[in-house]
């Protein structure tokens, strides 16, 4: 697997996704959501955090 050009890329997906998690803790915790706006949140950070999507 450490040959596959891709397996960088995915590796940095999953670092970037542990950090929106790490980043939506923290606005559950300050804003006191439930788990459905916090389901909410995580996809509109993941819009946002794709470069691609445009």
């Amino acid at each position: 697997m450490v040959s596959q050009p891709n397996a960088h890329h995915a590796k940095a997906n999953i670092t970037i996704s542990e950090s929106l998690r790490n980043r939506l803790r923290i606005e559950k915790a300050k804003r006191g959501l439930t788990y459905d706006e916090l389901l909410r949140l995580e996809f509109d950070f993941e819009e946002l955090d794709e470069p691609e999507a445009t």
